[in-house]
């Protein structure tokens, strides 16, 4: 998919000392969850559910969705996350955000 020059990936970003890492696979192949990891450890990520990369310039930019990740029930008790982060339950999508 491409919007305005930008190609758009269903994945996250995942932000390390040496840039943004992409985190891509099918729906349910541990995106979130592992993106929940990283976070629970102290990282920061870009987007959880998708990502555009700006390559109309020299530099290749990360573009993020939504500041947030959404987490299945069977995730929520892999994953360590403070319990004052949880934002609550979406019935329409059967999963936790954060």
């Amino acid at each position: 998919l491409s919007i305005n020059g930008r190609l758009v990936f269903h994945g996250a970003g995942l932000m390390t000392a040496r840039g943004c890492v992409a985190v891509l696979g099918p729906s349910m192949a541990g995106k979130s969850t592992l993106t929940a990891h990283w976070a629970s450890k102290g990282g920061e990520f870009v987007s959880d559910d998708w990502f555009a990369l700006d390559l109309t310039s020299d530099l290749v930019s990360v573009s993020p969705s939504h500041p947030s990740i959404r987490l299945r029930e069977a995730s929520v008790e892999l994953v360590e996350i403070p319990g004052d982060r949880a934002d609550g339950w979406n019935d329409e999508d059967s999963k936790h955000w954060y």
